[in-house]
C-alpha cells in the first residue's frame, strides 16, 4: 500500500469517525457533508472522494453498529435454546437502548439499493438464532427456520421499538425487559408444541 493509499484510508476512518460521533449524539438527519469536511479537515469534495455519498456513509456507520450488535449477541451462549433466544432479544433491547441513535439510523435510513456487502453483514446477525431454533423446531426445514427467526426479529423489533419511544401502546419502558422475556419464552413454548 503506498502512502498515499494509507492517508486516504486514514481519513476515510476519520471520516466514519466523524459521522458516527454525529449520528451518535444528533442522528442520522444531522449528518451534512460540510461540516463532517471541517471536523476531517478535508475539502467538501474531499469527502465524496473517500466516500462516494453521504448514503455510502451512513451505510458505513451503520456497518460499524451491526458488528458491535454482532459482538453484543455473540457473547449471549446460554446452552437452553430457549433462554439463549430470550438473552440474545434482551441484549438487542439493551443495546437499542444503549446506542438509540445509531441503532435507528439502522432501520430509519433507507438508501436506493444497500449494497451486497452491507446486507450480507445483516443476515449475517440471524447466524445467532439458527442453533437456538434448530433445536426448539428440529421438524422444521432450514428455510422454515429462516423465515421463523425473520418473524421473532420482527416480534422482538416492534416490542423495542415502541417501548424505546415510549408510545402510548408500548410496553412502559420499566416493563420492557421483563416482557420481551415473557413474550420469547411464549413463543418458544408454542413453537415446541406446533
Amino acid at each position: 500500500m503506498t502512502k498515499a493509499e494509507e492517508r486516504r484510508g486514514a481519513q476515510r476512518e476519520r471520516l466514519i469517525d466523524a459521522a458516527e460521533r454525529t449520528v451518535a449524539e444528533s442522528g442520522h438527519v444531522a449528518l451534512k457533508a460540510r461540516e463532517l469536511a471541517a471536523a476531517v479537515g478535508v475539502s467538501l469534495g474531499g469527502v465524496y472522494n473517500l466516500v462516494g455519498d453521504l448514503d455510502e456513509l451512513l451505510l458505513r456507520v451503520s456497518a460499524r453498529t451491526l458488528r458491535r450488535l454482532d459482538a453484543a449477541l455473540a457473547a449471549e451462549d446460554a446452552d437452553d435454546p430457549t433462554e439463549r433466544l430470550v438473552a440474545i432479544a434482551l441484549t438487542y433491547c439493551r443495546f437499542a437502548r444503549d446506542n438509540l441513535s445509531l441503532w435507528r439510523a439502522l432501520f430509519e435510513h433507507h438508501p436506493a439499493e444497500a449494497p451486497d456487502w452491507h446486507v450480507e453483514i445483516q443476515l449475517g446477525l440471524f447466524r445467532h438464532l439458527a442453533e437456538p431454533l434448530r433445536r426448539i423446531a428440529p421438524d422444521k426445514s432450514e428455510p422454515q427456520r429462516q423465515m421463523l427467526a425473520r418473524t421473532w426479529f420482527s416480534a422482538v423489533h416492534g416490542v423495542v421499538l415502541l417501548g424505546l419511544a415510549e408510545m402510548l401502546v408500548a410496553v412502559p419502558y420499566d416493563a420492557l425487559e421483563a416482557q420481551i422475556a415473557e413474550m420469547v419464552r411464549a413463543l418458544c413454548a408454542g413453537e415446541r408444541q406446533a
